[in-house]
């Protein structure tokens, strides 16, 4: 994804991070029938290439916007602060997952309860950041949580996928 290309104002729809998915789906759906390769076939070699262009770009912002995960890292780079490289998440956080990870070892279930609770921990931290936000706070401080949040989240995802 490009930090250069705002999907939000390509389907013109306000940065948020909850847009309407319905609303998402019917500008994505009027756009592409406009652009679509297929109305294009009998136009020149560049009209065909730019319709292609235009089609992959529109199912990128469609992919994007709807999840909410990588709407947050889009969000995060349109506001200047894309994710970096190399994120370390806090030894209090990283000793959590050891010993969630040993627990699935021994207890699967026990193991998905706790995962459980740390998504819906992780959740109400999220809505909590996210109502910062969407009151008018732009802090490094605020942006620094979300892209803490956003690892968090990657991490809790692997966690949860079955070995």
């Amino acid at each position: 994804m490009s930090p250069a290309t705002d999907y939000f104002q390509l389907l013109g729809l306000e940065r948020g991070f909850n847009p309407d998915k319905a609303d998402l789906r019917r500008r994505f759906y009027a756009q592409s029938a406009a652009v679509h390769p297929d109305r294009f076939a009998t136009h020149d070699a560049a009209a065909q290439a730019a319709a292609l262009q235009q089609t992959a770009l529109l199912n990128e912002a469609l992919r994007v916007l709807s999840h909410p995960i990588l709407r947050l890292g889009h969000l995060l780079a349109l506001e200047g602060h894309p994710l970096p490289e190399n994120y370390a998440l806090p030894p209090d956080f990283m000793m959590e997952m050891m010993d969630l990870n040993e627990l699935a070892e021994d207890n699967p279930e026990a193991a998905q309860a706790q995962l459980k609770d740390l998504e819906a921990d992780w959740q109400q931290n999220l809505n909590a950041l996210v109502a910062r936000y969407e009151s008018g706070e732009r802090s490094e401080a605020l942006f620094g949580a979300l892209q803490e949040v956003y690892f968090r989240k990657k991490y809790l995802e692997r966690a949860a996928q079955p070995t």
